[in-house]
Protein backbone atom coordinates (compact mmCIF):
# COMPACT_ATOMS: atom_id res chain seq x y z
CA UNK A 1 0.00 0.00 0.00
CA UNK A 2 1.40 3.13 -1.22
CA UNK A 3 0.30 7.24 -1.10
CA UNK A 4 1.46 9.99 -2.75
CA UNK A 5 1.18 13.87 -0.78
CA UNK A 6 1.03 17.17 -2.57
CA UNK A 7 0.71 20.36 -2.04
CA UNK A 8 -2.64 22.00 -2.65
CA UNK A 9 -2.38 24.46 -5.33
CA UNK A 10 -4.46 27.61 -5.83
CA UNK A 11 -6.23 27.54 -9.09
CA UNK A 12 -5.12 29.52 -11.94
CA UNK A 13 -6.29 30.77 -15.63
CA UNK A 14 -5.52 28.13 -18.86
CA UNK A 15 -3.95 30.95 -20.27
CA UNK A 16 -0.25 31.40 -20.55
CA UNK A 17 2.00 32.29 -19.07
CA UNK A 18 0.95 31.89 -15.83
CA UNK A 19 2.14 30.93 -12.51
CA UNK A 20 1.14 28.52 -9.63
CA UNK A 21 3.23 29.37 -6.37
CA UNK A 22 3.23 26.32 -3.82
CA UNK A 23 2.31 26.81 0.02
CA UNK A 24 6.32 26.24 0.59
CA UNK A 25 6.85 29.53 -1.74
CA UNK A 26 8.02 27.75 -5.54
CA UNK A 27 6.60 29.41 -8.20
CA UNK A 28 6.24 27.20 -10.99
CA UNK A 29 4.95 28.53 -14.63
CA UNK A 30 2.34 26.53 -16.20
CA UNK A 31 0.82 26.95 -19.29
CA UNK A 32 -2.34 24.61 -18.11
CA UNK A 33 -4.61 24.48 -15.50
CA UNK A 34 -4.06 23.81 -12.20
CA UNK A 35 -5.84 20.60 -11.36
CA UNK A 36 -3.30 18.78 -13.95
CA UNK A 37 -0.87 20.10 -11.55
CA UNK A 38 -2.19 18.55 -8.79
CA UNK A 39 -0.82 15.04 -8.41
CA UNK A 40 2.11 15.18 -10.61
CA UNK A 41 5.26 14.13 -9.73
CA UNK A 42 7.12 17.51 -9.87
CA UNK A 43 9.65 17.73 -7.04
CA UNK A 44 8.08 21.25 -6.05
CA UNK A 45 4.44 19.81 -5.88
CA UNK A 46 5.36 16.45 -4.81
CA UNK A 47 6.03 15.66 -1.40
CA UNK A 48 6.22 12.39 -0.79
CA UNK A 49 4.89 9.31 -0.87
CA UNK A 50 4.13 7.00 1.99
CA UNK A 51 4.73 3.21 1.49
CA UNK A 52 3.72 0.84 4.30
CA UNK A 53 5.81 2.60 7.24
CA UNK A 54 8.23 4.48 5.05
CA UNK A 55 7.77 8.25 3.77
CA UNK A 56 10.06 8.88 0.99
CA UNK A 57 10.51 12.64 0.94
CA UNK A 58 10.36 14.55 -2.60
CA UNK A 59 11.13 17.70 -0.27
CA UNK A 60 13.53 18.72 2.41
CA UNK A 61 11.40 17.66 5.27
CA UNK A 62 12.06 20.55 7.36
CA UNK A 63 11.19 22.80 4.60
CA UNK A 64 7.44 20.73 4.82
CA UNK A 65 7.65 20.67 8.48
CA UNK A 66 7.86 23.98 8.74
CA UNK A 67 5.27 25.44 6.45
CA UNK A 68 2.86 23.21 8.05
CA UNK A 69 3.60 25.29 11.03
CA UNK A 70 3.04 28.68 9.31
CA UNK A 71 -0.13 27.01 8.35
CA UNK A 72 -1.49 24.81 11.35
CA UNK A 73 -5.27 24.88 11.08
CA UNK A 74 -5.06 24.99 7.20
CA UNK A 75 -5.68 22.71 4.20
CA UNK A 76 -2.62 22.67 2.49
CA UNK A 77 -1.48 18.96 1.61
CA UNK A 78 -3.75 16.52 0.05
CA UNK A 79 -2.90 12.73 -0.96
CA UNK A 80 -3.29 11.60 -4.46
CA UNK A 81 -7.67 9.95 -3.53
CA UNK A 82 -7.87 14.12 -3.11
CA UNK A 83 -8.34 14.11 1.12
CA UNK A 84 -6.89 17.40 2.43
CA UNK A 85 -4.99 17.59 5.69
CA UNK A 86 -4.15 20.41 7.36
CA UNK A 87 -0.60 21.60 8.79
CA UNK A 88 -1.35 19.98 12.14
CA UNK A 89 -2.98 16.43 10.39
CA UNK A 90 0.03 15.86 8.44
CA UNK A 91 2.68 17.06 11.51
CA UNK A 92 0.66 14.37 13.45
CA UNK A 93 1.54 11.39 11.47
CA UNK A 94 4.50 12.44 9.42
CA UNK A 95 6.16 12.53 13.03
CA UNK A 96 4.91 8.96 14.72
CA UNK A 97 6.93 5.50 14.34
CA UNK A 98 7.88 6.22 10.88
CA UNK A 99 11.33 5.31 8.85
CA UNK A 100 11.96 8.19 6.74
CA UNK A 101 14.29 8.25 3.58
CA UNK A 102 15.55 11.11 2.00
CA UNK A 103 17.77 9.99 -1.04
CA UNK A 104 15.00 11.40 -3.23
CA UNK A 105 14.54 15.22 -2.27
CA UNK A 106 14.62 17.05 -5.20
CA UNK A 107 13.93 14.02 -8.17
CA UNK A 108 10.78 13.36 -9.51
CA UNK A 109 8.95 9.89 -9.00
CA UNK A 110 6.06 8.28 -8.28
Amino acid sequence: MSVSYYWILPEVEPRPPRTITTPAGDIIEVDQPAPSWRHCDDPRVHIGKLVFRKFYWAQDPEKVRRVCREHLGSNIIEDEYGYPETGADFLGWIDSDLDHDVTSIGETFS
